[in-house]
């Protein structure tokens, strides 16, 4: 981004591209812990 801080149209090319990684990360983040609560009540299931 520095090296690209007078070219705003790269910049905001960049910010764009930043916003749609996070938004992606974010999905995933909550898909993980999603996926994690469930393997943990499978486990909790299968020690009854």
């Amino acid at each position: 981004m520095e090296r690209n801080a007078k070219d705003f149209v790269k910049l905001n090319e960049l910010l764009r591209e930043k916003e749609e990684l996070t938004a992606k990360l974010e999905e995933r983040m909550n898909r993980w812990m999603y996926l994690e609560d469930l393997a943990e009540k499978i486990a909790a299931q299968s020690t009854v």
